[in-house]
């Protein structure tokens, strides 16, 4: 997985690309800790060229948007495939997280 990153006033945009699963999943990491890193009120994460979620991925992702949330910060996902947004919806995280 690989991730570009985008500074626009408060909101930090991430574009990810690749297969989020566990050799994925360091980079998943680094990305999230420069976004906190960064203090930024709003993260967008684009999804676009996203092939591959697994659990693990997930659960770092709301690891993230409860860390992100108590501080006062939003976190939005954008772009999804069809396939990794019915996952979303399965595990309820439609409810969780802003698309």
């Amino acid at each position: 997985m690989t991730h570009q990153v985008h500074r626009k006033g408060d909101t930090l945009e991430i574009q990810l690309t690749g297969r989020i699963d566990q050799t994925g999943l360091a980079n998943l990491k680094t990305t999230l800790g420069l976004a906190e890193a960064a203090k930024a009120r709003q993260v967008d994460l684009d999804f676009a060229g996203v092939s591959y979620i697994g659990s693990t991925g997930i659960a770092l992702l709301v690891q993230f948007y409860k860390h992100l949330n108590q501080s006062g910060g939003k976190l939005r996902v954008r772009n999804l495939s069809s396939n990794i947004q019915e996952v979303f919806r399965t595990l309820k995280l439609d409810k969780v997280f802003d698309f």
